[in-house]
């Protein structure tokens, strides 16, 4: 049982007689007649020490041994800090053993009262409390990154990994944690290639000749193959991954077959421009389960502003238009994603119009990252969506957000904020793995690798890889912070505005979302 008691703690530890004395906490014996012993933790920071951790898992083990009733007090706590991390070892007390309650002794004085409404009606239940704790570890360290204590920042990042500190060495129960957290990878990103056709304004990608081996993409396919999941997807990504359409048609062919063999069920996702989609290659995707991902910016002269041709003599907007064709004709899923700068939001509303009368029934609006977007564009854009969900009647709140027309806004409900944390797993063309926020601002900027690294043949499964939400931030303070503070900044400021458009969101629409 969890629980959190209000009260303010006395000043200084003190001990009471017959106490055994531990790092971070003390035991001590109720009479016999009562068989219970008391382990009050009153420095939780000392816990974060896997030492630390071992003794008190110890002393518990002990006590037990001794047919003793333990309940565990964490006391003295007064910063929201230490709540944060009281909670955490709660969690990793609960999971050693559900018997042994757990009570979080909090101060009504320096704590605020809302934070302790939250925290007191999580400890109810130990999946809301992980949620909770994972919520509230990712805003203390955007309030630290914001403030520009990089001290700050590098004391809190052990508190980042609270899953593997709760799992504390246990695989299973990391990856179940993982799954109430929904982080776990179904899906794997392949870096087909690095060449492009075009020169995206707004892309960071590195454009150079360099191209995914087929012996790295099956390393890629058997850590997939590796996970407990039933299904699994290959993203084909670049550059433009149909630049090498029969290497790509091999890697579906032979994840067919092997996922057929595991008793798995495979699809796969494109990201392209459109420009080499052509009807025989429509013709075999058709045979398989399959989504692609069309870029395209808005009316003529938008998208091709947006997306600058290496050969000047195509027409990206006009190219793209005959090729979609294809799909429709071999009723293939697609989508389109339209980017928007800070340059072309005033024209978004006619740009996504445009996308919508062209036929595209699931439409995705991105803004682009690696720009400063004050709040005023925040709202404006907030406002350009909201007019687009009320013309057309998106969402009916009668039926909970059941879509309501031909069409649907990805937006609003398949569009997790903010985009920059984006945690997706990433083979690159030389066979490194990657998260995909690495590659979302450019390579050039980069000064430091980043602080979790994994490679094909360290790892046994997928489902070893899971970050949260703080994590993958902390990766790009860690990539990013030699830059000065400019670019700490527009990454600080992707993350406010991923957070305030979903909030204006919600507020604006209600119960819609």
């Amino acid at each position: 049982m969890l629980t959190l008691r209000r009260e303010d703690s006395p000043k200084g530890v003190l001990l009471p007689d017959e106490s055994r004395c531990h790092p971070g906490f003390f035991t001590q014996e109720t009479k016999a007649d009562q068989r219970t012993a008391i382990l009050c933790v009153h420095d939780v920071a000392q816990l974060l020490d896997p030492a630390a951790r071992r003794e008190l898992t110890h002393v518990l083990t002990d006590l037990a041994r001794r047919r003793l009733r333990p309940a565990v007090e964490l006391v003295g706590i007064e910063r929201g800090d230490d709540l944060v991390l009281a909670a955490t070892l709660a969690l990793f007390v609960h999971f050693k053993s559900t018997r042994i309650p757990v009570t979080i002794v909090a101060s009504p004085q320096r704590l605020s009262p809302r934070l302790l409404d939250r925290f007191e009606r999580a400890m109810k239940k130990p999946r809301l409390l992980l949620k909770t704790l994972e919520h509230a570890t990712f805003a203390r360290l955007h309030y630290l990154i914001g403030r520009g204590d990089d001290a700050a920042v590098e004391a809190f990042a052990p508190r980042l990994r609270f899953v593997e500190l709760i799992g504390d060495g246990d695989q299973a129960l990391c990856q179940r944690l993982a799954r109430i957290l929904d982080i776990r990878k179904r899906n794997l990103q392949f870096m087909t290639t690095r060449r492009c056709q075009l020169r995206c304004v707004y892309c960071p990608a590195e454009k150079r000749d360099a191209d995914l081996g087929r012996e790295h993409a099956l390393r890629g396919l058997a850590l997939l193959l590796s996970g407990e999941s039933r299904s699994f997807r290959i993203d084909f990504t670049g550059g433009e991954p149909l630049l090498r359409k029969d290497w790509v048609r091999g890697v579906i062919e032979t994840t067919h077959e092997r996922a057929q063999a595991a008793g798995k069920q495979d699809s796969y996702y494109l990201v392209t421009n459109a420009l080499e989609l052509d009807e025989e290659f429509c013709q075999f995707l058709s045979g398989y389960e399959v989504e692609l991902e069309i870029s395209i910016d808005g009316v003529e002269a938008t998208h091709n502003r947006n997306k600058i041709v290496v050969d000047p003599s195509v027409n990206p907007y006009q190219t793209l238009l005959r090729n979609v064709e294809h799909l429709r004709r071999y009723d293939i899923r697609y989508n389109a994603v339209l980017v928007f700068t800070p340059d072309t939001l005033p024209a978004l509303r006619e740009n996504l119009d445009h996308v919508l009368s062209l036929g595209f029934g699931n439409i995705a609006v991105n803004y682009a990252i690696g720009y400063f977007w004050p709040d005023e564009l925040i709202a404006e854009y907030v406002n350009v969506l909201v007019d687009f969900v009320e013309r057309f009647d998106l969402l009916d709140a009668a039926e909970g957000g059941e879509v309501s027309t031909g069409f649907f806004l990805k937006n609003l409900l398949h569009k997790t904020e903010p985009t920059v944390l984006n945690s997706e797993l990433m083979l690159d063309c030389d066979g490194s793995l990657h998260l995909l926020s690495e590659w979302q601002f450019p390579e050039r900027h980069r000064r430091h690798p980043p602080p979790f690294r994994y490679g094909l043949e360290e790892l046994k499964s997928i489902d070893e890889v899971f970050f949260t939400r703080a994590q993958v931030y902390h990766l790009l303070f860690e990539v990013y912070r030699d830059e000065g503070r400019e670019l700490l900044r527009i990454i600080h400021n992707s993350v406010h505005m991923g957070l305030e458009v979903s909030r204006q969101l919600k507020q604006r629409l209600g119960t819609r979302l």
